[in-house]
């Protein structure tokens, strides 16, 4: 007890009196702006990869159902109906359990990506954009992100 006091408070002393990291000064960072091209190409490609998530979710839901499908009948619960004690269970009531949300989840989940991100969508964005009405919040926390990932990507300069 008498020697790790001492390293207690070793310790305690180095860690109120070094800088944290989120005290030191960082480099600063650059702001900018971007412009009207760069906010419409950020449009285009956040509805179609919110297209592409749709296809793909809904393409999903197919083979959820059908691993649920295909493992239904061939659950075993864990026991003998007959009585004659417990049996193991061989992985399908597993397979169901899993798969029959999954594929009710991803048959609901995907559709509405899927039609919240049509073209039809897109060009009511672009029409407020361009006319300068307010687009939704979600629009706007969505389009945020989508630029600040551009943003920090960094991009390589072609020979």
């Amino acid at each position: 007890m008498k020697a790790s006091l001492p390293v207690l408070l070793l310790a305690l002393g180095i860690c109120l009196t070094a800088p944290a990291s989120a005290q030191l000064a960082g480099a600063p960072v650059p702001v900018r702006v971007f412009s009207h091209a760069d906010t419409v190409r950020a449009l285009h490609q956040l509805f179609r990869r919110g297209r592409s998530w749709g296809i793909g979710i809904t393409g999903l839901a197919p083979v959820a159902a059908g691993v649920a499908a295909y493992s239904y009948p061939r659950m075993d619960l864990g026991f003998d109906v007959w009585g004659s004690g417990r049996t193991s269970s061989n992985g399908y009531a597993t397979a169901w359990l899993l798969g029959a949300p999954a594929a009710l989840t991803l048959s609901v989940v995907g559709p509405i990506s899927w039609a919240g991100n049509s073209k039809r969508a897109e060009q009511d964005a672009l029409v407020a954009f361009e006319r300068h009405q307010p687009v939704s919040r979600r629009l706007q926390r969505r389009l945020h992100n989508q630029l600040s990932q551009a943003f920090y990507k960094p991009r390589v300069a072609a020979p």
